[in-house]
């Protein structure tokens, strides 16, 4: 909707490591979404993260299970205690898609995924969420929509959820004319009754009336039917939805995007942006001569998943879309309009030879070089518009969301060309990466001066990246998936069965080795990675156990120049 809060990618709040922040937001999101009359949700995603080619991906918490079903528990909690249904999604094992091509078949046995991706739906559906929305993928040859392992043993029978199981868009169809599971919809509409969906979306194909007069005579796909029914309507009559069905547009703009809607979408970018490298440039002072470029310079990357503007010919010109605040007016706020230029140099898919000329002229002027880059998904409107109406797009290209998979992991082609640009200029390079998911830099690594992963940043995320390169923020974000250094390493995640590879002894281009010949088999930033402007020493690591419970502490001093949070993790194994 035109006027809601618009919060910083999912990916940010995993970085915070933040219960208590994961509730609040939600909470908020929840508020907004009752006051627009909507009594559902289908969120919160809680796909493991696994692939980066994937577009997805930026909408994942996290890579880590632990992580992941931590979270997912208090996100369903805040967005229920407002009265909206969560549905959780997408079950199972969507996330891990053969090449990182969106529906793609997927290659897991049950161990790995009972023991990876299924805790987060088993402490959210213990967080009473209410709604399970199924996957696309097929597993082992069965699509899970339609599974009797995954949909009746494991969710209704082991995890006990009696809500309501609703497709995601179009599976019916895909199901049946690409798939080829059944030959007609009253047949595949069976299978469905079977596996215990109780709602398509958003068409119909199978459960409609046709469905039901061919079922009039056959007492127990009725009753599967009834059973159905009564798990919508129980949920219904939760909610209230036949209290209050409606809305007006104009009636709700004071009930949404809101100052403590708007603040907290600076609290989780304070918390979630994540340094990852930094040679003592940052923080700069505040009389810095800024040259920004980059094609994320005077863009404020949102999520794939949002209402823009120019979709609608800017008929809201106030959406919340367009009063985002981007990296150039954050910059300005903070460093002061005389201390900053912006010169752009390209998009996400063409350079302009004519700002690269002025890129070179201006570095003279400049202290520091600042590259917005990384992804885009900025058009991207979820569902069957697949951003095919955006007129931003004409000469550019959405790098990211559903849709939007990629065969590289590093910055796109123009970026590159631009970064080789200034590599040469010899001056510092501050780097921010725009976006849901990691990009690669390799090659770039040894060039950059200071590295921040800033996500997708919502409505005033830009601030806080403004105040953390300022230094007003010390920053304590901490990666929530790995960053591979290239395709070749992926899959790439931290909590893999062992053993990985036979040797310990990488290799480089002036030394061959093994576990890679040319490379290293480390990641090249590893879950859980992050730094801070301040040093952060850790002493008395005691661990006291018995035969149900590990206990750890440990003492924790900050001896650095900021003051500053710090997230304390700590990594075990069952043998």
């Amino acid at each position: 909707m035109p006027y809601t809060t618009i919060f910083p990618t999912v990916g940010c709040l995993g970085a915070s490591f933040d219960l208590d922040l994961a509730y609040k937001v939600s909470k908020m999101q929840a508020k907004e979404i009752r006051a627009l009359g909507f009594n559902k949700v289908y969120a919160p995603n809680l796909d493991l993260f696994r692939d980066p080619r994937w577009g997805r991906c930026e909408e994942n918490i996290s890579e880590d299970p632990l992580l992941l079903a931590k979270m997912a528990s208090c996100i369903v909690k805040g967005i229920q205690e407002e009265k909206v249904m969560a549905t959780v999604k997408h079950y199972i094992g969507y996330s891990s898609p053969e090449s990182g091509l969106n529906l793609s078949p997927m290659h897991m046995g049950e161990r790995e995924i009972r023991e990876f991706f299924l805790p987060s739906f088993a402490s959210s559906i213990e967080a009473g969420a209410m709604g399970v929305m199924t996957c696309y993928n097929v597993m082992d040859g069965v699509p899970v929509t339609i599974s009797p392992l995954w949909m009746n043993k494991v969710l209704r029978e082991e995890l006990k959820f009696n809500g309501v199981v609703i497709l995601d868009y179009d599976m019916s169809g895909i199901m049946k004319n690409v798939m080829g599971i059944s030959s007609s919809y009253h047949e595949l509409g069976k299978k469905l009754l079977l596996a215990n969906v109780d709602m398509e979306a958003c068409e119909p194909l199978c459960y409609n009336y046709d469905f039901i007069s061919c079922l009039k005579d056959d007492d127990y796909y009725l009753s599967l039917i009834d059973k159905s029914v009564y798990r919508i309507l129980k949920a219904k009559f939760e909610l209230g939805l036949f209290e209050n069905p409606s809305f007006e547009l104009e009636e709700i703009k004071n009930k949404v995007g809101t100052e403590e809607a708007l603040h907290l979408t600076y609290i989780e970018e304070k918390e979630g942006a994540t340094l990852l490298k930094n040679d003592g440039t940052l923080p700069l002072k505040n009389n810095s001569k800024i040259l920004l470029i980059g094609p994320n310079a005077n863009l404020a990357q949102l999520g794939g998943i949002t209402y823009y503007a120019a979709l609608e010919d800017y008929k809201y010109k106030d959406a919340s879309s367009e009063k985002a605040i981007t990296p150039l007016q954050a910059l300005v706020s903070r460093f002061g309009e005389k201390n900053v230029k912006f010169i752009k140099g390209c998009n996400f898919f063409q350079n302009n030879e004519e700002e690269e000329k002025e890129i070179i002229k201006e570095a003279n002027w400049a202290d520091v070089i600042v590259f917005a880059g990384g992804n885009n998904s900025i058009g991207y409107s979820g569902g069957e518009n697949g951003g095919k109406n955006n007129p931003m797009m004409k000469l550019d290209a959405v790098t990211s969301s559903e849709g939007y998979d990629n065969d590289d992991i590093g910055l796109t082609p123009s970026q590159r060309r631009l970064f080789d640009l200034i590599k040469g200029l010899n001056k510092k390079v501050v780097f921010l990466v725009y976006g849901g998911k990691p990009v690669s830099l390799e090659k770039e690594l040894p060039f950059i001066s200071s590295l921040l992963m800033c996500y997708g940043v919502g409505a005033r995320g830009n601030l806080a990246i403004a105040d953390i390169l300022l230094g007003k923020i010390n920053p304590s974000g901490r990666l929530p998936f790995s960053i591979a250094r290239n395709v070749g390493q992926l899959p790439c995640f931290y909590n893999h069965y062992l053993p990985k590879g036979n040797y310990n002894n990488p290799g480089s281009l002036s030394k061959p080795g093994q576990d890679y010949v040319f490379n290293s088999s480390s990641p090249l930033f590893g879950f859980g990675f992050g730094l801070s402007y301040s040093n952060f020493v850790y002493d008395n690591f005691i661990v006291n156990y018995d035969e149900e419970n590990i206990k750890v502490s440990v003492s924790i001093a900050n001896d650095g120049p900021f003051d500053g949070d710090h997230v304390v993790l700590v990594y075990g194994r069952c043998f």
